[in-house]
């Protein structure tokens, strides 16, 4: 399957320990020419991939898919080699957590270059930081933004790493108290740039309004000290995970142990940082977990008592499907139209 060519190809520093990742963003041509005119849609995915020393990267063909028809939805959409993946530096661990920093360090950067986009002010992106932000600069992190909707997506491994990550609170305060010199500070910085660029490139060409709208460009290290000075509210997350992986498979990819009762945590810029536990992150947000009756890396019945422990919970918003005959890699024939259609609803929805 053919994506189109991503509207940027970059890196950024894991707030692990600084290895550069290998990052793609992709605007969907639906989002930024909608009636003709120049648009910034309002909601953004992450896809993360399966594990690296078994050949995942983003250039995985279901990280394709999951990618593709978030896009026609009209997602902004970020793919990201975590450390040993592709061109990212560093190796996999055997812990999980340096890569679960590699998600949230990107996580960040969707979160900062999505709020600037949105800034309804221009001149709001040159401004400098003040950092650390005091209190009144930032009143919105304690409720959810809702002109901004965040899809945590991931297959396989990727779908792990997704249910570990700390609130999206959480992440914006990490990234709004960064100093001058940390990884987080690069991060934005690196966001701004690309907002500014994007937002230069769908600027009315014509009296009439008509995008100046060209994909792919990449980006090198000249990034400015401007940063935002309002800082974003918190996303409205939701999960989508496909294939995911639960113990024993888990456990050979990792030594922390993953269930829905345990939880992360992680270093980022030299702090811990807990994620939250599996089990409130999938039944607080909507999240839906698609899975084949046919996936040899965890029994199905695993998967079925999982997924219907998290949906039964009181006021539960996780869903799940089964689709028959999948197997973990989506080949059989005719499954990936049903994997497809089930993203597309779920993309969708209100």
């Amino acid at each position: 399957m053919d994506l189109i060519p991503p509207s940027y190809s970059f890196t950024i520093p894991s707030l692990y320990d600084g290895v550069h990742l290998e990052c793609r963003l992709f605007h969907s041509p639906r989002s930024v020419h909608a009636r003709g005119k120049c648009k910034v849609e309002k909601k953004a995915a992450i896809v993360a991939h399966p594990y690296a020393p078994l050949g995942g990267c983003f250039d995985d063909p279901i990280v394709g898919v999951i990618t593709d028809e978030l896009l026609q939805a009209g997602y902004v959409v970020g793919t990201f080699n975590l450390r040993g993946a592709g061109e990212s530096q560093g190796r996999t661990s055997w812990t999980a957590k340096p890569e679960l920093a590699d998600y949230i360090s990107f996580y960040g950067f969707v979160i900062h270059y999505m709020h600037n986009l949105l800034m309804e002010d221009g001149s709001q992106l040159s401004g400098e930081i003040r950092s650390p932000v005091e209190e009144d600069d930032y009143p919105s992190v304690k409720g959810e933004d809702d002109n901004m909707k965040l899809i945590l997506s991931g297959y396989s491994f990727g779908s792990m790493l997704a249910t570990l990550l700390p609130s999206a609170v959480q992440v914006v305060e990490t990234f709004s108290s960064a100093e001058d010199d940390s990884s987080a500070m690069k991060i934005r910085r690196i966001a701004l740039e690309l907002a500014r660029e994007h937002s230069l490139s769908i600027r009315p060409a014509t009296p009439s309004g008509a995008c100046n709208y060209q994909p792919e460009s990449r980006v090198s290290g000249r990034i400015g000290k401007g940063v935002e000075t309002i800082n974003p509210s918190p996303p409205d997350v939701h999960y989508l995970l496909v294939s995911p992986i639960l113990p024993p498979v888990s456990l050979f990819v990792t030594m922390s142990f993953f269930a829905s009762h345990k939880n992360l945590s992680t270093t980022v810029d030299g702090s811990s940082i807990t994620g939250l536990l599996p089990e409130e992150a999938l039944t607080s947000h909507r999240s839906l977990a698609i899975y084949g009756d046919s996936d040899f890396f965890t029994s199905i019945k695993k998967l079925r008592d999982w997924s219907r422990e998290l949906s039964s919970k009181p006021n539960s918003s996780f869903e799940f499907l089964e689709i028959r005959g999948a197997g973990h890699f989506w080949r059989e024939n005719g499954v990936e139209f049903l994997l497809k259609s089930a993203i597309r609803d779920f993309s969708l929805a209100r």
